[in-house]
């Protein structure tokens, strides 16, 4: 995992993590828990590790069958 950047960058859409999944993101989970400063940290972290979510099933992965055998 990469180390968090306490001076965040400015958003730049990054493969999967496009401006507008951002917005939703944020229109999700903007609900008073998180402060604005800790969602542009989550933010900063899903876009850097934007392989590891599937927005929709397209982008969806499997494992590899020689470490997991299919269910």
């Amino acid at each position: 995992m990469p180390p968090l950047d306490p001076n965040l960058p400015l958003f730049q859409p990054t493969g999967r993590f496009t401006k507008e999944r951002r917005q939703q993101f944020l229109k999700d989970y903007d609900t008073g828990f998180l402060t604005p400063a800790e969602l542009n940290v989550l933010s900063d972290l899903i876009s850097k590790q934007n392989k590891a979510f599937a927005w929709d099933d397209t982008e969806r992965g499997s494992f590899r069958t020689d470490f997991f055998p299919p269910v």
